[in-house]
């Protein structure tokens, strides 16, 4: 699972942006300092708007 891999890897390091099928997972992903959480299917605004954001 994606949150298992961001408590093994130095968030300081690397941005991340999350993507999922399931907005539950929304705003656990931005407690671990994603910069954004996207849902599929992706709408290219949404990838266009996190993609500014880095």
């Amino acid at each position: 699972m994606g949150f298992d891999l961001l408590l093994k890897i130095d968030l300081y390091d690397c941005v991340v942006i999350f993507v999922s099928a399931h907005d539950e997972y929304m705003l656990k992903s931005f407690k671990h300092n994603t910069v954004s959480f996207l849902i599929k299917p992706i709408n290219i605004e949404g990838l266009k708007f996190a993609c500014r954001k880095l």
